[in-house]
């Protein structure tokens, strides 16, 4: 008697007589070799060929989405492919997060430290210049930190300016200047205040504000003039021509024109006299009234003292203007 390959079932010769016990023998041997009934099958088909072509189906269909997602992953794949060649496309992925898009390079990144740029692993190269908080002094030279890595706060210290103290249009750390610029205001600027010590110095308080060292400070003083200082002493380089003894007589004349003639009308007899003529270019002359004489006093802004050869009475003489002077003094000693 021949037995089958695979299960061993008995297959009886033609001339044997055919025996229950080796048919049901059979029966029990494919029973076991299914393993179980049919109804326990996974598949929805209970029945043996549609159960496994339900389970080649549905082999099928895992393996084309198994390559539709390692295409998906950049590795093209098929449904075609092994399993084998399907387990060697899926060890291909690249896994982790795609830097292929990274602009960082080494000088970006802190020194010692390493990163992943455009598919690469980065050491850093940017320099770490301070792992503590720092404050900055200004001063007078340019404070220069270098590029790098600051791990702590950096504090630049404010600079409290006095606006007083800055000359205005001026601007110091954010602040605005209020001190006056007197010397652009006016070259000759009054004072505020003043005092004298007698035989000794004259003080004057000019206003507050920054003056630029060609500046002079004024005050009205009207009475400060030779002819009121004594002869052979100064008041602030101002020489006195003050005779005591002798009759003086200041007179002063505003602007005047060419041709103009202004009376003196002396009380007393002149003896010397001088005329002091602006602008430069004016000049004036004397005439006694009694016979027109004539003599030049002053010319081209001259100072011209004169000893009067005229015996000039009461009935007095005039000054002749030959060009126009913006003012004109005459100071008259008689005795």
């Amino acid at each position: 008697m021949k037995l089958t390959p695979n299960l061993s079932l008995k297959k009886p010769d033609g001339t044997e007589t055919a025996d229950i016990d080796v048919l049901n023998g059979n029966a029990d041997s494919l029973d076991a070799a299914i393993g179980g009934p049919l109804t326990s099958l996974k598949t929805t088909d209970k029945k043996i060929v549609g159960a496994i072509n339900e389970l080649f189906q549905s082999a099928s269909d895992i393996k084309s989405k198994v390559a539709d997602a390692v295409t998906g992953k950049g590795v093209p794949a098929s449904i075609n492919d092994t399993g084998q060649q399907l387990a060697d496309k899926i060890g291909q992925i690249k896994t982790g997060t795609d830097t292929t898009d990274a602009t960082a390079v080494a000088a970006d990144i802190r020194s010692g430290k390493t990163a992943y740029g455009k598919n690469a692993k980065i050491t850093g190269t940017q320099p770490v210049q301070a792992t503590a908080a720092q404050t900055i002094t200004p001063g007078k030279a340019d404070i220069v930190k270098g590029p790098g890595i600051y791990d702590g706060a950096i504090t630049v210290k404010g600079v409290p300016v006095d606006a007083s103290k800055v000359l205005v249009g001026t601007t110091i750390a954010e602040t605005a200047g209020t001190l006056p610029n007197r010397s652009a205001e006016n070259q000759h600027m009054p004072s505020t205040g003043g005092t004298v010590w007698a035989g000794d110095r004259l003080f004057l308080q000019p206003p507050p504000g920054y003056y630029n060292g060609s500046t002079w400070v004024t005050v009205a003083a009207p009475d400060v003039r030779p002819e009121h200082i004594r002869s052979g002493k100064k008041v602030l380089d101002m020489a006195g021509t003050l005779q005591p003894g002798r009759n003086f007589r200041y007179l002063e004349f505003g602007a005047t024109t060419g041709g103009q003639a202004i009376e003196l009308g002396w009380e007393w007899q002149a003896i010397i006299f001088t005329i002091d003529v602006d602008p430069s270019r004016g000049m004036a002359l004397m005439r006694r009234p009694s016979d027109n004489a004539a003599l030049e006093i002053s010319s081209g802004g001259r100072h011209l003292p004169y000893i009067s050869p005229f015996d000039i009475t009461a009935t007095g003489f005039g000054i002749q203007y030959y060009a126009e002077a913006v003012r004109t003094r005459v100071y008259v000693y008689g005795k």
